[in-house]
């Protein structure tokens, strides 16, 4: 699905719709991430025991979106998109130091950089005039330089400042174009480079160390690369599905990680092998899932994002596969940007709750959980196999009583059931530095296509959860691919047939001689008739099974589809019901000789 222009069909667009039908919310997609973070985290009950920190925001409800780190260390920037702020936070005393209002009316600062100079570079999504900014705040007075993107529409997101030239880069997601600025006192962006795809969506950028490579999130499923020395694109097309990237990295050895903000996944992409893997969340209680924001990446290479509808900070290790997920004390958590401090910690935004978060990066879970003896070899889709996960007690004084769950990559939406993947058992109770083994029963869905999936185990510890996975290789189930080829091949043959009836019908009428019984043609309606509501059934069938994004919460609406083929069916049975009876009647009333048929 490409992303639009329009609010509603931005990346959050669906998640405002919901709630701006009651009248609660007005702007743009990113204006209200707080409040839509709230409604839809309100049932959710974070545990009272969280290793989460967090710092209130002396100005209410200005809906905090992005966080930085000082060139000092010691000093955090972040914006107040509710409040037409940019905020100062001391790590040394653990408080808001300042706010610095923009000296614009309406000003929406979104994300935000440090440059070479010690300016302050952030994006202004102010719908009336668009921009990007420059703060400095090294004089007594804060000076704001503004640079306006001159598109209509634009809305300026994600502002990255490249070290090795001191250029600025941002992505303007309505205008769909990546801009460059390599003059912080001129008044015009300096150059726009359109991307490859029409309404892309670009969202978030990330700098590869040691190249000239900019990589960037796009919002309609897709990553795209900028070499900056050819100003060039290359976009890249997964083989699994990505839903609302937002948040992209790129770790050390040069492999690209996004965050699936509707798809609860955290995805690799390694360039040097043109692979893909996943790597699930926790499943979430309520649609849309858990919303995996951005992404930041620590000194040890791991991933650590903040989950927006799940009030959920995650922690990912590439080098064991495992995922921690620590619970939040109030809900509503979201970045655009977050950031690792100097001693490892993690911060990041609340916009929901207005508040500044902190994690300790030595944070840790007493559970371990592994994989063991995974398969080797494809699985058919609608066969079954068995995989044992090696599950740890790691505190070795206190026993636990945990809870198990799953998860996978087989659905786009954020729900894995138990006939798709099932465990031996649900509750597991574990001494000290004990272990147990618990069996997962993965079963995909005949309709799955061929390729490579992730399936997890998920354990439970008073709210911290701890994941991990295997990739599983499925097959396209051969009966499932014929099943689905059938009704292309029924509704070819009604047509063929319909057009051997038309033609047989109008030679008849231009043959001369007497005219033969038309009970034969009447047969042959029948068998079209036949025909094509068999396919009709089947054609429905196999577009239910197509993946789509999942509908929001709640109830759908009215199915057109269904009815659209409910109502066709009906006329389609009574114009052959016609021409039965018609032919009944003729054969029962032939003309007579010389006369005319009525």
């Amino acid at each position: 699905m490409r992303a639009s222009k329009t609010c509603v069909q931005g990346v959050f667009g669906f998640l405002l719709l919901i709630v701006s039908l009651s009248g609660s919310l007005t702007g743009t997609p990113f204006q209200n991430h707080g409040q839509v973070a709230l409604l839809l985290s309100a049932n959710l009950q974070p545990s009272v025991s969280s290793p989460i920190t967090s710092y209130p925001i002396p100005t209410q409800n200005s809906n905090p979106q992005a966080i930085v780190l000082g060139p000092d260390n010691h000093t955090l920037w972040f914006t107040e998109i509710g409040a037409g702020k940019i905020g100062e936070f001391s790590i040394m005393t653990n408080n808001v130091t300042r706010e610095i209002p923009v000296n614009e009316s309406g000003a929406m600062p979104y994300t935000l950089a440090i440059g070479n100079r010690g300016l302050i570079w952030f994006t202004d999504a102010n719908q009336i005039s668009p921009s990007v900014w420059n703060l400095n705040v090294t004089g007594s007075t804060p000076v704001f330089h503004r640079i306006l993107t001159n598109a209509s529409p634009s809305d300026p997101i994600f502002v990255l400042v490249d070290n090795s030239t001191g250029y600025v880069w941002f992505t303007d997601y309505f205008g769909n174009y990546l801009g460059e600025i390599t003059d912080p006192k001129s008044s015009a962006v300096s150059s726009k480079y359109p991307l490859p795809t029409a309404n892309s969506g670009p969202v978030e950028i990330a700098k590869e160390n040691g190249t000239s490579y900019l990589w960037i999130s796009e919002a309609s499923g897709r990553i795209v690369r900028f070499d900056t020395a050819t100003r060039t694109f290359q976009e890249f097309l997964p083989t699994v599905s990505l839903s609302y990237p937002v948040g992209i990295v790129v770790d050390k050895d040069g492999n690209v990680w996004v965050s699936e903000h509707y798809g609860s996944s955290v995805t690799e992409f390694i360039p040097s092998s043109s692979i893909w893997r996943k790597y699930p969340t926790s499943q979430s209680s309520i649609s849309p899932g858990t919303g995996v924001a951005t992404l930041s990446i620590d000194a040890r290479g791991r991933l650590w994002f903040a989950e927006h509808f799940s009030s959920r900070v995650g922690r990912l290790d590439p080098s064991t596969g495992e995922m921690v997920e620590f619970p939040l004390q109030t809900a509503g958590a979201y970045s655009l940007l977050n950031v690792i401090d100097g001693q490892g910690n993690f911060w990041f935004t609340e916009s929901g709750s207005n508040e500044i978060g902190m994690i300790p990066g030595n944070v840790t879970s007493s559970l371990s959980v592994n994989p063991v003896g995974v398969p080797g070899g494809p699985l058919t889709a609608g066969s079954s196999a068995t995989v044992e996960f090696n599950v740890t007690n790691t505190d070795r004084t206190n026993a636990v009583t945990i809870r198990l769950n799953v998860t996978s990559s087989f659905t786009t939406n954020f729900y894995t059931t138990k006939s798709e993947v099932g465990l031996s058992t649900y509750d597991l109770t574990l001494d000290p530095g004990k272990s147990a083994i618990v069996n997962l029963v993965a079963t995909p869905d005949s309709s799955l296509s061929s390729g490579l999936y992730a399936v997890g185990l998920v354990a439970n510890n008073n709210g911290v959860l701890t994941t991990n996975t295997f990739v599983l290789q499925v097959q396209e189930n051969l009966l499932h691919r014929i099943e689905s080829l059938l009704p292309i091949i029924l509704v070819a043959a009604a047509a063929l047939l319909a057009s051997l009836l038309v033609f047989s019908r109008y030679r008849k009428k231009n043959t001369i001689g007497p005219r033969k019984p038309e009970g034969s043609v009447s047969r042959a309606v029948l068998a079209v008739g036949l025909a094509s509501l068999i396919s009709i059934q089947s054609v429905s069938l196999a577009w239910a099974k197509c993946p789509l994004p999942p509908p929001p919460g709640g109830n759908s609406g009215v199915d057109f589809y269904g009815i659209a083929l409910d109502a066709g069916a009906v006329v389609f049975f009574a114009v052959v019901a016609y021409f039965l009876v018609r032919g009944w009647l003729r054969g029962r009333n032939p003309p007579e000789s010389g006369g005319e048929a009525v």
